[in-house]
């Protein structure tokens, strides 16, 4: 997404996944990773989840895991229940 840096890109996210993984990473899993996780992102939101928005509008990435860009896209401290509830609509969108 790069909204944090632009110097950020899927390089330097496979980098920072390898070395926080202590490069016991599965290599092509950490490289899938770090090339799709924006569009994954855009997808989550299509399907309705509602991450934290910069001043600008863009989603709000924050600094996790030792990265050295800001990259991770957040709902405040609830996350992950965010992300559970928007995949359960989808699972049931698609019954």
């Amino acid at each position: 997404m790069g909204n944090a840096n632009s110097n950020d890109n899927w390089m330097v996210h496979f980098r920072d996944t390898m070395r926080g993984g202590k490069f016991l990473n599965h290599f092509r899993m950490a490289e899938l990773h770090a090339k799709e996780s924006p569009d994954r992102i855009w997808e989550l939101e299509v399907w309705g989840a509602l991450f934290d928005r910069t001043k600008e509008g863009k989603i709000s990435q924050r600094n996790f895991g030792g990265h050295e860009y800001p990259r991770l896209a957040h709902v405040g401290d609830r996350t992950g229940l965010e992300l559970i509830r928007t995949m359960q609509q989808k699972i049931v969108a698609l019954q």
